[in-house]
């Protein structure tokens, strides 16, 4: 949360200080900005609870790795990803979208606490 709210703030200064630089030549190569890392770190960030809970329900290990903040999380990834979909340079946000959903749908079905037999459809 703390990497990928800051980050929708950097992406449109960084966007809008592309515009001011627009009128010179960029030869080369561009690095990734803060933004673009914070939103792709928060993202891959969030894939360690959703393995934790998968890994819980198989091994039926009494843990809870999700709370409120897990869900402010991915929402505050969601939304870094969402501000990286109106930089025209980097085509990875809408993909980070898709992963930010699969990850939502995975703390879904970790909420509802379901036996591994009927997480995976087998009855």
């Amino acid at each position: 949360m703390a990497l990928a709210l800051p980050g929708v703030l950097w992406t449109f200064l960084g966007l809008r200080s592309r515009k001011a630089r627009a009128e010179r030549a960029d030869t080369g190569f561009q690095s990734f900005s803060f933004h673009h890392v914070s939103a792709l770190l928060s993202v891959a960030l969030l894939c360690l609870p959703v393995f934790i809970g998968i890994v819980r329900i198989l091994w039926e290990i009494p843990i809870r790795p999700y709370s409120l903040l897990s869900w402010v999380a991915l929402l505050a990834a969601a939304a870094a990803m969402t501000a990286n979909l109106y930089d025209r340079k980097r085509r990875y946000a809408v993909a980070g979208m898709y992963v930010a959903g699969l990850l939502g749908l995975g703390m879904v079905l970790d909420h509802l606490s379901l036996s591994p037999r009927h997480l995976f459809g087998l009855e």
